[in-house]
């Protein structure tokens, strides 16, 4: 049997058809020795209907037939007169599929005759392909969607930052002889803004005396000097100096102390109580040779000491034992004798009160120190009395009593 198939009917080769020209099982050719075994005489089996085209078996007319001449005419069966073949005689289809409106059966001689393969319809279209040509297509559209997916990713492989080499730009940064710590990228302290990039200034000049207002000194004695502490703090200063006076001085012209540091805390300055004010300058020089300068000026507060209080250091009587003459009157003239006292720290207004005991006589005197005469700045005592005692009373210029003494003088004999 050739393999050959014979050209379309009616029309150009069908792409598709030449296809699965190559995929059709063509049956295992017959052995030349070996007749067809017959089939038994069964009733064929029902033509499936065929859109586009009337139900029933296929006629002569509509069926064309290629005659092979059997293998072994002896062994073949004897046709029916009439020049029909017999009902049970096998049909083969060749392999390949021919458009043509109508079926074609190929009646091998021996064979009998079997529903040709399903044609499309005369309408055309998917719905009326064969099978086997619907597989080939979804198999090529299955083939297409996978070369298109393989082809985006390969676009993307070739894209993608991580899927090529480093740019040449940016070199890649070796990797540190030492693990890092996971958690923590090391990095090195910020660099500060260097000073010789700002701008030359005093940025601040105060005072650090312990007091309850750091700008003004107590001074208790006007010819004393205190301690003044002082703090600053400049930027961009090549030479710093500080001069104190009564009013402002260019202190790197004429300083008291020079070449000090750009920044001082709690820095010792003389402070005259004998001025009721003195100014310190801070003048700085940078890069540039300008100068610029700080003023602080701090004022005297002058608290003189409390005054001391006054005292009385003594009082007593000189002598303290006397006699009495009672040659000249029978009562007694007694020795004379003398009361005497000394205080000290004693001011305008503080005074001293001089009483007698008996008969209550009392002078007020203002003498820090004093000595008084019996029977001239004060009465004797009376002979017969045998002593008399003396106080003295200390009193400040508001009339508190700040200190009382007394002083007795006694009568021994004739």
């Amino acid at each position: 049997m050739s393999n050959d198939n014979p050209p379309p009917i009616g029309g150009e080769p069908d792409p598709f058809a030449e296809l699965l020209k190559g995929l059709a099982e063509e049956p295992p050719p017959q052995p030349p020795t070996q007749p067809v075994a017959p089939v038994p005489n069964e009733p064929p089996a029902p033509i499936p209907a065929v859109p586009g085209r009337p139900s029933g078996p296929p006629s002569s007319a509509d069926v064309p037939t290629v005659a092979m001449p059997a293998p072994n005419a002896a062994n073949a069966p004897n046709p029916p007169s009439g020049g029909e073949p017999p009902a049970d005689i096998p049909t083969v289809v060749l392999p390949g599929a021919y458009p043509a409106p109508t079926a074609a059966t190929t009646v091998l001689p021996g064979g009998y005759d079997v529903p040709p393969p399903e044609q499309p319809g005369a309408g055309g279209g998917y719905g009326g392909w064969d099978p086997r040509r619907k597989a080939l297509f979804w198999v090529l559209i299955g083939v297409a969607a996978a070369l298109l997916v393989a082809l985006v990713i390969l676009l993307v492989m070739l894209f993608s930052p991580k899927g090529g080499a480093a740019p040449t730009s940016s070199p890649t940064r070796p990797a540190p002889s030492s693990s890092p710590t996971p958690s923590r990228t090391p990095s090195s302290t910020p660099t500060p803004t260097p000073t010789a990039t700002a701008a030359p200034a005093v940025q601040s000049f105060t005072v650090t005396t312990n007091t309850s207002d750091p700008t003004i000194e107590a001074c208790t004695d006007q010819s004393s000097t205190l301690t003044v502490k002082l703090a600053w703090t400049t930027v961009g200063a090549k030479q710093v100096a500080i001069k104190g006076a009564s009013g402002f001085t260019d202190a790197l012209d004429s300083p008291d102390f020079n070449n000090l540091p750009a920044t001082a805390t709690n820095y010792e300055m003389p402070f005259p109580c004998s001025q009721p004010s003195w100014t310190y300058t801070l003048t700085m020089a940078g890069a540039d040779g300008e100068h610029r300068s700080g003023v602080l000026t701090v004022t005297r507060q002058y608290n003189p000491p409390a005054p001391p209080t006054p005292t009385l250091d003594s009082f007593a009587a000189d002598p303290t034992a006397i006699s009495c003459d009672y040659s000249s009157d029978p009562a007694g003239v007694p020795q004379s004798y003398e009361l005497s006292w000394s205080g000290s720290n004693w001011v305008a207004g503080d005074y001293v009160v001089f009483g007698i005991a008996n008969p209550g006589e009392y002078a007020e005197y203002t003498d820090a120190s004093k000595t008084l005469a019996s029977g001239t700045d004060f009465p004797a005592l009376n002979c017969g009395d045998g002593q008399q005692t003396y106080y003295l009373t200390l009193f400040d210029g508001s009339g508190t009593q700040l200190a009382q003494r007394s002083a007795t003088v006694t009568v021994t004999g004739e």
